[in-house]
């Protein structure tokens, strides 16, 4: 098995331009945790779980919020519209925000605190996780499919069970309630990241599986 490598960004947004980015575009404030989930808006992507479980987390934790970042590919339209509906109905249209795809998504990335990859069925790879990781974002996922070689649980990141909305709520709670934990769990996933998903061992990985065939 040969691992996609990820691009660096050849320059992070600054410390300032996430303060502005993150109070004056996402009207979130500085005092907040941000739950985010990024990744296209369709039926098995998990969105509505998390959206499900995050009302019953804000209940208890007023200081949290919900970002979802992402669009539905063409003709999926409903599930955008479905949810949208949702956070109405749950009253949480103050706590809960859904952005569109964006090609600068290193900016995004750096207002979340917390990313949730609640995929309902397995993802062949789990690039967002990979993506959250090397930017040093705690993830927390679906304990199956490719996320299950991307992350080491309780080390570079933490698991729930699939479909399981009260082992999700769980772990939220846990990753909230524990900064010390988060930042385990965010230094472990970059140095996983630099370590196993660059561009330069995904070319070196395959050169070398040429070269053994050659011989």
């Amino acid at each position: 098995v040969i691992y996609n490598g990820i691009v660096r960004p050849i320059k992070l947004p600054s410390k300032e331009e996430i303060i502005r980015f993150k109070s004056d575009i996402l009207k979130i404030n500085n005092d907040v945790t941000t739950i985010g989930v990024v990744g296209r808006i369709n039926k098995w992507k998990g969105q509505i779980l998390l959206l499900d479980t995050f009302e019953k987390l804000s209940k208890n934790y007023p200081k949290v919020n919900l970002l979802i970042v992402g669009s539905p590919p063409a003709g999926q339209e409903i599930y955008l519209t479905q949810l949208q509906e949702q956070i109405k109905l749950k009253g949480l249209t103050d706590k809960v925000q859904i952005i569109p795809f964006q090609k600068n998504i290193s900016k995004v990335w750096l207002c979340i605190d917390i990313a949730v990859v609640p995929s309902i069925l397995p993802e062949p790879f789990g690039l967002v996780a990979v993506e959250a990781m090397h930017l040093e974002i705690p993830v927390l996922a679906s304990n199956h499919g490719g996320l299950q070689e991307i992350i080491s649980d309780n080390t570079s990141g933490l698991f729930f069970e699939p479909n399981e909305g009260i082992d999700l709520y769980n772990k939220l709670e846990l990753l909230i309630s524990n900064s010390k934990l988060r930042e385990k769990l965010a230094k472990n996933g970059r140095l996983s990241v630099s370590k196993r998903f660059t561009v330069e061992k995904y070319v070196s990985d395959f050169a070398n599986l040429y070269l053994s065939l050659s011989k």
